[in-house]
Order: C-alpha cells, then sequence, then structure tokens
C-alpha cells in the first residue's frame, strides 16, 4: 500500500487508499480463495490479512505507514525555537502528524504541529485555535516536546490532552515512549477551530496522505507480519515493506543502513 504524492513538504497530497485484495490469478483460482495458485507466495483464503508495522485508518480510508527515520532524538528533528517547530515541514494554514524513529535508539515517537514560523518563512500564520485528545496510549508514552508546558498534557497514564492557541507561529508537541515493535492502538480526536483548513500525514518519503479534519484518526501498531498479505504474497526481510515486527526494510538493496534480518541500523 503506498500513499503517493510527491516526496516534498507542501507538496502534492495523495488521498491514501484502501486495502485491496489484488493478487494473481492460477490454476487453484483466484487469490483469497484459499488455494495456493500458480504464482502465489501464500493464499489462507479469509485469513489472508494486512499487517504493516503501522497502519492509519479514518472514514474509511486505511492506509500503511513508515516512519521518518534519523539519526537524531526525537527534539532535535522537532527543532523547536521561536516558539515554533522546525521539521521542514510546516506550511501555514496546515496541521500535519507523523511517526518519527531515532535509528540510534529505536525511540518512536508521535509528532503533531500545526502552521508555520513567520520568522523562518515569512508566511504568515493567522490566529488559530486546535485541540486533539490522544485515547489508547500505551502505558509508556511521555510528553516529549511541548511548545508550553501546559499545551500537551498527559491526562492519564494512556490519554493525553493537546489545546494550542497560536499566531504567526507553528504549534504542536511530541508524544514518546511507543513501544516497537508493539501492539497497540491510539486514537486522535481532532477539533480545529480556527486557521487550519488541511490536515495531512506525513510519510517517510515526505509525501502526504490527505486526512478529513472532522473524523477521528486509529494508529494501530503490530509486533507480528500476517502469515500471509491480501495479495497472496509472504512477508519477508528485504522485500521492502514495514511488516508487523521488522524496524527497518529498505528492500534488497537498503539505501540508509539497515541490517539484514530488518531489526537494526548500522
Amino acid at each position: 500500500m503506498g500513499t503517493g504524492g510527491r516526496s516534498a513538504a507542501g507538496g502534492a497530497v495523495s488521498t491514501g487508499g484502501t486495502a485491496t485484495s489484488g493478487g494473481t490469478t492460477g490454476t487453484g483460482g483466484s487469490c483469497g480463495d484459499g488455494i495456493l495458485g500458480a504464482g502465489e507466495q501464500c493464499d489462507l483464503g479469509v485469513d489472508n490479512e494486512a499487517a504493516p508495522a503501522f497502519g492509519v485508518t479514518q472514514s474509511g480510508q486505511s492506509f500503511a505507514v513508515v516512519p521518518i527515520m534519523r539519526s537524531a532524538s526525537t527534539p532535535n528533528f522537532y527543532d523547536y525555537s521561536s516558539a515554533s517547530a522546525h521539521t521542514g515541514f510546516e506550511e501555514a494554514y496546515a496541521s500535519r502528524i507523523l511517526l518519527y524513529l531515532d535509528k540510534s535508539t529505536h525511540a518512536l515517537s508521535l509528532v503533531v504541529f500545526h502552521g508555520v514560523d513567520i520568522d523562518t518563512t515569512g508566511e504568515k500564520q493567522p490566529t488559530s485555535h486546535v485541540q486533539m485528545l490522544f485515547s489508547g496510549l500505551p502505558s509508556t508514552t511521555t510528553v516529549g516536546v511541548s511548545d508550553d508546558s501546559d499545551e500537551l498534557l498527559m491526562t492519564s497514564s494512556t490519554t493525553a490532552t493537546g489545546f494550542w492557541k497560536f499566531t504567526s507561529n507553528s504549534d504542536g508537541g511530541v508524544l514518546s515512549g511507543l513501544p516497537f515493535p508493539g501492539d497497540w492502538e491510539i486514537t486522535i480526536e481532532p477539533t480545529f477551530l480556527d486557521g487550519i483548513s488541511t490536515w495531512t500525514w506525513v510519510q517517510s518519503d515526505g509525501s502526504l496522505v490527505n486526512l478529513d479534519l472532522t473524523q477521528p484518526l486509529t494508529i494501530t501498531a503490530r509486533s507480528f507480519p500476517s502469515p500471509c498479505r491480501l495479495d497472496c504474497t509472504a512477508p519477508r526481510c528485504g522485500d521492502g515493506i514495514l511488516d508487523g515486527g521488522e524496524i527497518c526494510d529498505e528492500g534488497s538493496q537498503p539505501v540508509n543502513g539497515c541490517k539484514s534480518g530488518c531489526m537494526s541500523f548500522e
């Protein structure tokens, strides 16, 4: 499952997509009939499933996501200064959300930010107001970055609240300590009151997936792959798909140091 789009902040936006069975048709019939046909690596019928390491669902839309992976801590990636985030993906009138992985420590975080810093870009973010409720957080979750100390708060061991008001700059925060690999499901309920007209997910290649400003979003993590995917291919390290249980998978010719076994970086 891919998100499409152009690999650039503020660039083309994909609509995501839904998981489909696809596959090939062989002597045993079509993919998903439970009979191993020619060209199929596996076929478990109704037990075929999509089990990416991370998936997002919202309003009938479902797509796999891959964290942005860099050899830097999440606070360094967020780069908070002049009351704003400076990840390179900020944009006026836009709210962004992504997963971030520190390659050196395997620390995984959920990053959200809204608007843009006028001092850096010259773009003026109007007076804005955003609220988000986070539920289903793993008990290990902590607030890794908060633009101001009272804007992003843990309200229990599994819930958090973001309450942001800002003008001429960005606002947001980081929830850190997410288990990876892990099994969890986080739901985010957004309320965009003023100043934000688009909400998008940022993929690892910088492409953007459109999200619904009015609907809850669920992020699901899996620690084990499916025995057989919906397209009747069998998950394996080196196939370029980040399956449940893998730290990384860049295909047969890794470019960012993913080691054999897909469990660490060089």
